[in-house]
């Protein structure tokens, strides 16, 4: 059992605090995409490499310090 004031508080926030985790996620998302997303430039272009994700995600992301 909890006070009245207590549940109308979380029935209040409740919607906005899971939108604004699901927000936060997706955001978080995109910005790893874009930050393992090789890019060079070439003048004044943008140009975006492909990525073989099958290798990016299975290997060891401290093989660099060997």
């Amino acid at each position: 059992m909890a006070p009245l004031e207590l549940v109308n508080f979380a029935n209040k926030w409740r919607p906005l605090k899971l939108r604004a985790v699901a927000t936060i996620l997706c955001i978080a998302l995109i910005s790893t995409f874009i930050f393992i997303t090789p890019v060079k430039t070439e003048g004044s272009k943008l140009i975006f490499g492909s990525v073989n994700w099958k290798e990016k995600l299975t290997q060891n992301p401290f093989d660099f310090l060997n």
